[in-house]
């Protein structure tokens, strides 16, 4: 029996101590989480631009007829999906491929700082797009001829056909 009313009161003095943390756990929530107001502690060292005639006259003049509350709701229009990287490329290499060579005219191959004859040196892909005929998709691939002048210093001039 002693050994009954031993574990009786252990079992109170735990639910005390229990009851305590849940008090404890109650406080530290309203801190971290409930109301808060901004008082701003006024040091009483600590000298006023006013005089107490002139405050006492501020507070006076202010007077507060209603209470007006603003609420602004945000609305969201769209949501931008992001797009997927590289879907376009593998669908487009599917397709049949044309190739479309946008070339360099005569004029275009002489170089605008040393009036010298520039050399191709190559093409390169500058844009790819689908082309729907009836009852045929195919895609066009953009070639621009490049051009390198060898006669411009400091550094290579190198020009090519700008594509609409």
């Amino acid at each position: 029996m002693a050994n009954e009313e031993k574990l009786l009161q252990e079992n109170d003095d735990l639910k005390q101590i229990i009851k305590e943390q849940k008090e404890i756990i109650e406080q530290l929530k309203q801190l971290l989480y409930g109301k808060k107001t901004e008082k701003i502690p006024v040091n009483e060292n600590q000298t006023s631009l006013f005089d107490d005639e002139e405050l006492d006259e501020m507070a006076e003049e202010v007077e507060y007829d209603e209470v007006v509350e603003k609420t602004t709701k945000t609305v969201v229009r769209h949501h931008s999906k992001k797009a997927k990287v590289g879907k376009r490329k593998k669908y487009l290499d599917k397709l049949e491929q044309v190739d479309q060579v946008h070339a360099l005219s005569q004029q275009d191959l002489i170089c605008p700082d040393c009036h010298q004859e520039m050399e191709k040196i190559g093409t390169r892909v500058a844009s790819r797009e689908v082309e729907l005929e009836p009852a045929k998709v195919h895609c066009v691939n953009h070639l621009v001829e490049t051009a390198k002048c060898h006669h411009c210093h400091p550094g290579p001039r190198i020009k090519s056909v700008q594509v609409k």
